[in-house]
Protein backbone atom coordinates (compact mmCIF):
# COMPACT_ATOMS: atom_id res chain seq x y z
CA UNK A 1 0.00 0.00 0.00
CA UNK A 2 1.28 3.37 -0.80
CA UNK A 3 0.71 6.13 1.76
CA UNK A 4 0.39 8.82 -0.86
CA UNK A 5 -2.31 12.18 -1.33
CA UNK A 6 -4.11 12.54 -4.80
CA UNK A 7 -4.65 16.50 -5.48
CA UNK A 8 -7.54 17.25 -7.82
CA UNK A 9 -7.67 20.68 -9.49
CA UNK A 10 -10.76 21.61 -10.89
CA UNK A 11 -9.78 24.50 -13.46
CA UNK A 12 -13.53 24.57 -13.90
CA UNK A 13 -15.36 22.84 -11.46
CA UNK A 14 -17.02 20.04 -13.31
CA UNK A 15 -13.67 19.02 -15.98
CA UNK A 16 -10.93 17.84 -13.07
CA UNK A 17 -7.35 16.95 -13.75
CA UNK A 18 -5.31 14.06 -11.35
CA UNK A 19 -1.91 14.12 -10.11
CA UNK A 20 -0.59 11.42 -8.05
CA UNK A 21 2.55 10.45 -6.89
CA UNK A 22 3.28 7.40 -4.08
CA UNK A 23 4.22 10.13 -1.54
CA UNK A 24 3.94 13.85 -2.36
CA UNK A 25 1.75 16.36 -4.75
CA UNK A 26 2.44 20.07 -5.23
CA UNK A 27 0.67 21.32 -7.83
CA UNK A 28 -0.39 25.10 -8.29
CA UNK A 29 -2.29 26.63 -11.02
CA UNK A 30 -3.48 29.85 -11.97
CA UNK A 31 -7.36 30.94 -12.05
CA UNK A 32 -9.23 33.36 -13.04
CA UNK A 33 -10.56 35.78 -10.29
CA UNK A 34 -14.10 37.61 -11.20
CA UNK A 35 -17.70 36.95 -10.43
CA UNK A 36 -19.02 34.47 -7.80
CA UNK A 37 -20.61 31.09 -8.66
CA UNK A 38 -23.98 31.29 -10.82
CA UNK A 39 -26.59 28.54 -9.99
CA UNK A 40 -27.14 26.35 -13.13
CA UNK A 41 -30.21 25.06 -12.17
CA UNK A 42 -32.42 23.92 -9.45
CA UNK A 43 -34.44 20.49 -8.88
CA UNK A 44 -37.48 20.37 -6.05
CA UNK A 45 -38.21 16.94 -5.08
CA UNK A 46 -40.18 15.97 -2.38
CA UNK A 47 -39.51 19.31 -0.64
CA UNK A 48 -35.70 19.06 -0.84
CA UNK A 49 -34.36 21.26 -2.85
CA UNK A 50 -30.66 20.06 -5.38
CA UNK A 51 -29.07 23.09 -6.46
CA UNK A 52 -26.45 22.66 -9.38
CA UNK A 53 -23.77 25.37 -8.97
CA UNK A 54 -22.19 26.76 -12.70
CA UNK A 55 -18.54 27.83 -12.41
CA UNK A 56 -17.81 29.73 -15.53
CA UNK A 57 -18.91 30.10 -19.57
CA UNK A 58 -19.56 26.02 -19.95
CA UNK A 59 -22.91 25.38 -19.25
CA UNK A 60 -22.44 21.93 -18.98
CA UNK A 61 -25.60 19.30 -18.34
CA UNK A 62 -25.71 17.40 -15.55
CA UNK A 63 -27.37 14.90 -14.34
CA UNK A 64 -28.85 14.34 -10.82
CA UNK A 65 -30.07 10.31 -10.09
CA UNK A 66 -32.07 9.22 -6.87
CA UNK A 67 -32.84 5.52 -6.68
CA UNK A 68 -34.41 4.00 -3.68
CA UNK A 69 -36.67 1.30 -2.51
CA UNK A 70 -36.76 0.83 1.46
CA UNK A 71 -35.40 2.97 4.83
CA UNK A 72 -32.16 1.48 5.51
CA UNK A 73 -29.76 4.81 4.29
CA UNK A 74 -28.67 6.30 1.87
CA UNK A 75 -25.30 6.60 0.29
CA UNK A 76 -23.41 7.89 -3.44
CA UNK A 77 -22.45 6.23 -6.15
CA UNK A 78 -20.99 7.52 -9.71
CA UNK A 79 -18.59 10.24 -11.26
CA UNK A 80 -18.71 13.09 -9.42
CA UNK A 81 -17.91 15.32 -12.91
CA UNK A 82 -21.18 15.12 -14.80
CA UNK A 83 -23.56 13.40 -12.68
CA UNK A 84 -24.79 12.20 -9.35
CA UNK A 85 -26.75 8.90 -8.11
CA UNK A 86 -27.63 8.74 -4.61
CA UNK A 87 -29.14 5.13 -3.68
CA UNK A 88 -31.43 5.11 -0.79
CA UNK A 89 -31.48 1.33 0.33
CA UNK A 90 -27.70 0.78 0.60
CA UNK A 91 -26.61 1.85 4.19
CA UNK A 92 -23.72 4.71 4.30
CA UNK A 93 -22.97 4.75 7.84
CA UNK A 94 -26.37 2.99 9.20
CA UNK A 95 -29.54 4.53 10.54
CA UNK A 96 -32.63 4.80 8.51
CA UNK A 97 -33.34 6.69 4.84
CA UNK A 98 -34.51 9.92 5.36
CA UNK A 99 -34.99 13.27 3.64
CA UNK A 100 -31.78 14.33 6.34
CA UNK A 101 -29.74 11.28 4.64
CA UNK A 102 -30.22 12.42 0.87
CA UNK A 103 -29.66 16.06 1.38
CA UNK A 104 -26.49 15.19 3.44
CA UNK A 105 -25.13 12.87 0.65
CA UNK A 106 -25.71 15.55 -2.18
CA UNK A 107 -24.18 17.82 -0.16
CA UNK A 108 -20.43 15.61 -0.13
CA UNK A 109 -20.48 16.08 -4.16
CA UNK A 110 -18.57 18.69 -6.12
CA UNK A 111 -21.02 21.21 -7.71
CA UNK A 112 -24.21 20.45 -5.64
CA UNK A 113 -25.91 21.62 -2.78
CA UNK A 114 -29.12 20.43 -1.49
CA UNK A 115 -31.79 21.70 1.52
CA UNK A 116 -34.81 20.98 2.98
CA UNK A 117 -33.59 17.88 4.83
CA UNK A 118 -35.35 16.70 7.40
CA UNK A 119 -36.00 13.50 10.08
CA UNK A 120 -38.83 12.63 7.40
CA UNK A 121 -38.70 9.13 5.87
CA UNK A 122 -37.95 8.90 1.92
CA UNK A 123 -40.73 7.19 -0.19
CA UNK A 124 -40.24 3.55 0.31
CA UNK A 125 -40.07 3.13 -3.38
CA UNK A 126 -38.40 6.76 -4.28
CA UNK A 127 -36.99 7.01 -8.63
CA UNK A 128 -36.29 9.94 -9.71
CA UNK A 129 -33.82 8.69 -12.48
CA UNK A 130 -31.96 10.83 -14.86
CA UNK A 131 -33.14 14.55 -14.10
CA UNK A 132 -31.08 16.98 -16.28
CA UNK A 133 -29.95 20.41 -14.61
CA UNK A 134 -29.20 22.90 -17.60
CA UNK A 135 -28.59 26.64 -18.43
CA UNK A 136 -26.92 28.71 -16.21
CA UNK A 137 -24.42 30.05 -18.93
CA UNK A 138 -22.71 33.43 -17.66
CA UNK A 139 -20.22 34.67 -20.18
CA UNK A 140 -17.55 34.75 -17.29
CA UNK A 141 -14.50 32.84 -16.92
CA UNK A 142 -13.68 30.44 -13.60
CA UNK A 143 -14.82 31.86 -10.33
CA UNK A 144 -14.05 29.39 -7.91
CA UNK A 145 -10.92 26.81 -6.88
CA UNK A 146 -11.72 23.84 -5.45
CA UNK A 147 -9.11 21.03 -4.29
CA UNK A 148 -10.12 17.38 -3.84
CA UNK A 149 -7.54 15.79 -1.52
CA UNK A 150 -7.84 12.34 -1.34
CA UNK A 151 -5.68 10.07 0.43
CA UNK A 152 -4.67 5.97 0.75
CA UNK A 153 -4.76 4.13 4.02
CA UNK A 154 -1.70 4.06 5.83
CA UNK A 155 0.16 0.94 6.01
CA UNK A 156 1.63 1.44 9.20
CA UNK A 157 1.67 4.08 12.56
CA UNK A 158 3.64 6.97 12.26
CA UNK A 159 2.32 7.93 8.62
CA UNK A 160 2.02 11.55 8.77
CA UNK A 161 -0.49 13.00 6.04
CA UNK A 162 -0.13 16.84 5.98
CA UNK A 163 -2.34 19.23 4.11
CA UNK A 164 -1.13 22.59 3.52
CA UNK A 165 -3.20 25.53 2.66
CA UNK A 166 -2.21 29.50 2.22
CA UNK A 167 0.75 28.34 4.57
CA UNK A 168 -0.57 26.78 6.88
CA UNK A 169 -0.15 22.76 7.82
CA UNK A 170 -3.32 20.54 9.29
CA UNK A 171 -1.39 17.12 9.78
CA UNK A 172 -2.94 13.43 11.26
CA UNK A 173 -0.35 11.21 12.23
CA UNK A 174 -1.25 7.50 12.41
CA UNK A 175 -1.78 5.15 14.85
CA UNK A 176 -2.04 2.35 13.26
CA UNK A 177 -3.56 1.04 9.61
CA UNK A 178 -5.44 4.06 9.33
CA UNK A 179 -8.52 3.83 6.97
CA UNK A 180 -9.00 6.57 4.43
CA UNK A 181 -12.29 7.53 6.57
CA UNK A 182 -10.39 8.05 9.89
CA UNK A 183 -7.80 9.96 7.86
CA UNK A 184 -10.07 12.14 5.85
CA UNK A 185 -12.30 12.81 9.22
CA UNK A 186 -9.13 13.31 11.06
CA UNK A 187 -7.76 16.21 8.62
CA UNK A 188 -11.17 18.05 8.06
CA UNK A 189 -11.53 18.42 11.66
CA UNK A 190 -8.34 20.26 11.97
CA UNK A 191 -8.73 22.68 8.73
CA UNK A 192 -9.98 25.94 9.95
CA UNK A 193 -9.91 28.52 7.52
CA UNK A 194 -11.83 32.31 7.19
CA UNK A 195 -10.92 32.19 3.16
CA UNK A 196 -10.48 28.28 2.17
CA UNK A 197 -13.98 26.06 3.23
CA UNK A 198 -13.40 22.39 3.18
CA UNK A 199 -15.87 19.57 4.08
CA UNK A 200 -15.16 15.41 3.93
CA UNK A 201 -17.13 12.51 2.79
CA UNK A 202 -15.79 8.92 3.03
CA UNK A 203 -12.74 9.16 0.76
CA UNK A 204 -11.36 12.63 0.35
CA UNK A 205 -11.36 16.45 1.70
CA UNK A 206 -12.89 19.38 -0.74
CA UNK A 207 -11.49 22.37 0.00
CA UNK A 208 -13.18 25.03 -1.94
CA UNK A 209 -12.84 28.77 -1.98
CA UNK A 210 -14.27 31.94 -4.30
CA UNK A 211 -11.14 33.29 -5.61
CA UNK A 212 -12.87 37.00 -6.67
CA UNK A 213 -11.66 40.03 -5.03
CA UNK A 214 -9.37 40.17 -2.07
CA UNK A 215 -9.56 36.45 -0.92
CA UNK A 216 -7.29 35.67 -4.61
CA UNK A 217 -6.20 31.61 -5.21
CA UNK A 218 -5.36 30.15 -2.73
CA UNK A 219 -2.12 27.62 -2.56
CA UNK A 220 -2.03 24.38 -1.38
CA UNK A 221 -0.25 21.36 -1.37
CA UNK A 222 -0.59 17.67 0.09
CA UNK A 223 2.29 14.98 1.54
CA UNK A 224 2.63 11.79 2.98
CA UNK A 225 5.38 10.68 4.55
CA UNK A 226 6.90 8.08 6.96
CA UNK A 227 7.58 10.10 10.46
CA UNK A 228 10.31 7.12 11.22
CA UNK A 229 12.21 8.49 8.51
CA UNK A 230 11.78 12.12 8.34
CA UNK A 231 15.46 14.24 9.13
CA UNK A 232 17.14 17.33 8.34
CA UNK A 233 19.07 16.59 5.71
CA UNK A 234 20.99 19.89 4.89
CA UNK A 235 24.94 19.64 5.94
CA UNK A 236 25.88 19.83 9.70
CA UNK A 237 29.31 21.21 9.38
CA UNK A 238 30.49 24.71 8.31
CA UNK A 239 33.45 26.39 7.74
CA UNK A 240 34.05 30.37 8.30
CA UNK A 241 36.62 32.37 8.79
CA UNK A 242 37.13 33.79 12.51
CA UNK A 243 35.47 37.19 13.28
CA UNK A 244 33.09 36.43 9.63
CA UNK A 245 29.59 36.01 9.79
CA UNK A 246 28.02 33.47 8.28
CA UNK A 247 24.85 32.04 6.61
CA UNK A 248 23.07 28.43 6.23
CA UNK A 249 20.12 27.47 4.80
CA UNK A 250 18.28 24.83 6.74
CA UNK A 251 16.51 21.87 4.70
CA UNK A 252 14.08 19.07 5.75
CA UNK A 253 12.66 16.07 3.94
CA UNK A 254 9.57 17.73 4.54
CA UNK A 255 9.97 20.87 2.18
CA UNK A 256 7.24 22.19 4.98
CA UNK A 257 9.02 21.68 8.12
CA UNK A 258 9.66 24.61 10.62
CA UNK A 259 12.78 25.10 11.77
CA UNK A 260 13.94 26.62 15.96
CA UNK A 261 16.93 26.38 17.89
CA UNK A 262 16.80 24.33 21.00
CA UNK A 263 20.70 24.72 22.27
CA UNK A 264 23.04 27.40 21.69
CA UNK A 265 25.09 28.02 24.58
CA UNK A 266 27.58 30.32 22.62
CA UNK A 267 24.19 32.83 22.03
CA UNK A 268 25.89 33.33 18.69
CA UNK A 269 23.06 31.77 16.47
CA UNK A 270 19.64 33.02 15.52
CA UNK A 271 17.05 31.83 12.87
CA UNK A 272 15.29 33.72 9.99
CA UNK A 273 13.06 33.49 6.54
CA UNK A 274 10.75 31.43 5.53
CA UNK A 275 10.02 28.54 8.25
CA UNK A 276 12.73 29.90 9.74
CA UNK A 277 15.01 28.10 7.37
CA UNK A 278 17.89 30.48 7.37
CA UNK A 279 20.38 29.87 10.11
CA UNK A 280 22.97 32.99 10.93
CA UNK A 281 26.11 32.81 12.84
CA UNK A 282 27.60 36.15 14.25
CA UNK A 283 30.97 35.21 14.40
CA UNK A 284 32.05 39.45 14.04
CA UNK A 285 33.71 38.66 17.42
CA UNK A 286 34.91 35.29 17.39
CA UNK A 287 38.98 34.53 17.80
CA UNK A 288 40.53 31.16 16.61
CA UNK A 289 42.68 31.35 19.20
CA UNK A 290 39.82 31.72 21.95
CA UNK A 291 37.64 29.72 20.62
CA UNK A 292 38.06 27.00 17.55
CA UNK A 293 34.91 25.86 16.94
CA UNK A 294 30.62 26.38 18.02
CA UNK A 295 27.85 24.26 17.85
CA UNK A 296 24.42 24.84 17.91
CA UNK A 297 21.19 22.48 17.96
CA UNK A 298 18.11 22.60 16.05
CA UNK A 299 15.11 21.05 15.23
CA UNK A 300 12.74 20.71 12.54
CA UNK A 301 9.04 20.59 12.79
CA UNK A 302 6.01 19.27 10.58
CA UNK A 303 3.35 21.09 12.31
CA UNK A 304 1.09 21.05 15.42
CA UNK A 305 0.37 18.51 18.16
CA UNK A 306 0.65 15.64 15.74
CA UNK A 307 3.80 16.64 14.84
CA UNK A 308 6.96 14.37 14.41
CA UNK A 309 10.22 16.33 15.68
CA UNK A 310 13.48 15.74 14.35
CA UNK A 311 17.05 17.30 15.17
CA UNK A 312 20.63 18.27 14.03
CA UNK A 313 23.64 19.36 16.04
CA UNK A 314 25.54 21.48 13.60
CA UNK A 315 29.43 22.68 14.04
CA UNK A 316 31.13 25.48 12.78
CA UNK A 317 34.43 25.49 12.52
CA UNK A 318 36.65 28.74 12.37
CA UNK A 319 39.09 29.44 10.02
CA UNK A 320 42.46 30.75 11.50
CA UNK A 321 43.33 33.81 9.76
CA UNK A 322 46.86 35.38 10.16
CA UNK A 323 46.03 38.15 12.49
CA UNK A 324 48.33 37.59 15.35
CA UNK A 325 51.46 39.44 16.10
CA UNK A 326 54.56 37.08 16.94
CA UNK A 327 55.37 38.24 20.41
CA UNK A 328 58.83 36.46 21.36
CA UNK A 329 62.31 35.69 19.23
CA UNK A 330 64.54 32.68 20.68
CA UNK A 331 67.97 32.45 19.28
CA UNK A 332 70.06 29.12 20.00
CA UNK A 333 73.56 29.02 20.55
CA UNK A 334 76.55 30.34 22.37
CA UNK A 335 76.56 34.17 22.75
CA UNK A 336 80.41 34.14 23.22
CA UNK A 337 82.05 34.89 19.96
CA UNK A 338 86.12 33.95 20.15
CA UNK A 339 88.27 36.99 18.53
CA UNK A 340 89.66 36.10 14.80
CA UNK A 341 86.45 33.64 14.89
CA UNK A 342 86.07 33.30 10.45
CA UNK A 343 83.56 35.37 8.42
CA UNK A 344 80.36 33.12 7.80
CA UNK A 345 80.45 31.05 10.58
CA UNK A 346 76.92 29.75 12.03
CA UNK A 347 75.92 31.54 15.65
CA UNK A 348 72.94 30.26 16.32
CA UNK A 349 69.27 29.57 14.91
CA UNK A 350 66.46 32.00 15.00
CA UNK A 351 62.85 30.76 16.14
CA UNK A 352 59.78 33.41 16.97
CA UNK A 353 56.93 32.64 18.79
CA UNK A 354 53.26 33.41 17.41
CA UNK A 355 49.89 32.64 18.17
CA UNK A 356 49.07 31.53 14.79
CA UNK A 357 51.38 28.85 14.11
CA UNK A 358 48.64 26.90 13.18
CA UNK A 359 47.80 29.06 9.87
CA UNK A 360 51.09 27.87 8.59
CA UNK A 361 52.66 31.52 9.20
CA UNK A 362 56.06 31.79 8.17
CA UNK A 363 59.01 34.11 9.81
CA UNK A 364 61.98 36.04 8.61
CA UNK A 365 65.06 37.55 10.13
CA UNK A 366 66.95 41.02 9.84
CA UNK A 367 69.50 42.42 11.61
CA UNK A 368 70.11 45.96 12.46
CA UNK A 369 73.85 45.66 12.60
CA UNK A 370 75.41 44.57 9.64
CA UNK A 371 78.41 42.69 11.29
CA UNK A 372 76.16 39.79 11.69
CA UNK A 373 73.81 37.89 8.32
CA UNK A 374 71.22 36.13 8.69
CA UNK A 375 70.52 33.43 6.00
CA UNK A 376 66.92 31.69 6.47
CA UNK A 377 66.84 31.28 10.19
CA UNK A 378 70.72 30.91 10.95
CA UNK A 379 72.76 33.99 12.57
CA UNK A 380 75.93 33.95 11.06
CA UNK A 381 79.45 36.33 11.56
CA UNK A 382 79.34 39.05 8.70
CA UNK A 383 83.24 40.24 9.42
CA UNK A 384 86.02 39.31 11.46
CA UNK A 385 86.07 40.63 15.50
CA UNK A 386 89.16 42.00 17.10
CA UNK A 387 89.49 41.99 21.27
CA UNK A 388 91.76 45.02 21.29
CA UNK A 389 88.82 47.28 19.40
CA UNK A 390 85.66 45.76 21.13
CA UNK A 391 84.97 43.41 24.04
CA UNK A 392 80.75 43.26 23.05
CA UNK A 393 79.02 43.99 20.19
CA UNK A 394 74.94 43.57 19.61
CA UNK A 395 71.98 43.22 17.29
CA UNK A 396 68.25 44.11 17.06
CA UNK A 397 66.78 41.25 15.06
CA UNK A 398 63.70 41.66 13.89
CA UNK A 399 61.06 38.73 12.59
CA UNK A 400 58.48 39.34 10.36
CA UNK A 401 55.93 37.24 10.01
CA UNK A 402 53.74 36.19 6.57
CA UNK A 403 51.09 38.82 7.53
CA UNK A 404 53.92 42.07 7.81
CA UNK A 405 53.46 41.24 11.67
CA UNK A 406 56.80 42.66 13.20
CA UNK A 407 58.56 42.17 16.66
CA UNK A 408 62.39 43.36 17.61
CA UNK A 409 64.61 42.15 20.45
CA UNK A 410 67.82 42.82 21.28
CA UNK A 411 71.00 40.03 21.59
CA UNK A 412 74.26 40.96 23.01
CA UNK A 413 77.30 39.22 22.51
CA UNK A 414 80.75 39.12 24.10
CA UNK A 415 84.09 38.89 22.34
Amino acid sequence: TFNRFIVTTLLVLFASQVFATDTFIATISAHAQDGTPNTQASLTHQSMIFTNIQDGAGGNSTTITILGNDSTGCSLLGGFSYHITAICGIPALGGTSTKQNLVDIVNTAIGFSATGGSSTALDSSVLLEKTNLTGGITGLPLESQSVNFAPTSASKAGIVYKVTINGTNYIHTTTGTDSVYTIVTALQSKIINSVVHCQRNNIFVLCTANTSGAAGIFTYSSFAFDSANFNITSTNILNTNEGANLEHTLTANDTAATFSITEDTSGLFSLSGTHNNTLTFNGTNTDYEVTKSYTVKVKASTGDGDDKNTTQTITVTLVDLNDETPTAITLTGDRTIAENTRTGTELGTLSATDADADANDTFTYTSSNTKFTISNDKLKLNTTLDYENATSLSTTITVTDANSHTFDKIFNFTV
